[in-house]
């Protein structure tokens, strides 16, 4: 199990990141991640009822889109509007959307939503540990895997070729 130290020092590092790009990850929204190319990572989760799901099920085998994000980035609201209203649009498409909170509770999650009307699942990261696994240094962070299972690669904006990347 992993520390407390280490959980304040992640979430340290992820507000420090995000106050150095100014309260967005990069200038671009491609910043060819590390694990571009790697096969991405299994996290254990539980969505906002408290379910544990394991990520490498709900992606094996399907595209995929995982969106790490939380309630209080201004970035990450205006992304997670855009990815509403493709909802339908990936679905065709056969895309698999995950939505992973970071850092907040349940309550606080489902609130929000529901406030914004938002219908989209989401898994929930308490203590930071599929963010570290999957290297997020900022909010909101996009990765973007294949149907092999692979990472394309990590995004901070929904990039109109994604289903290029996904190919």
């Amino acid at each position: 199990m992993r520390s407390v130290i280490s959980s304040k020092f992640f979430f340290m590092c992820l507000i420090l990141g995000f106050a150095l790009t100014g309260g967005a990850c990069a200038q671009s929204d491609e910043y060819n991640h590390p694990l571009g190319g790697k096969k991405a990572p299994e996290a254990s989760l539980r969505d906002v009822s408290g379910t544990p799901q394991q990520l490498g099920s709900l992606i094996k085998g399907k595209k995929a889109v995982l969106f790490f994000w939380a309630t209080w980035c201004p970035h990450c609201r205006s992304q997670i509007k855009e990815l509403s209203t493709r909802k339908e649009e990936m679905a065709k498409e056969n895309i698999t959307l995950v939505l992973i909170d970071i850092g907040e509770p349940a309550a606080k999650v489902s609130s929000f939503m529901k406030a914004q009307g938002i219908d989209l699942p989401v898994l929930l990261d308490v203590e930071g540990a599929a963010a570290e696994t999957y290297q997020v240094f900022g909010i909101p962070t996009m990765f973007f895997i294949g149907a092999d299972g692979i990472i394309r690669d990590g995004y901070n904006g929904f990039p109109d070729d994604y289903k290029e990347l996904l190919k």
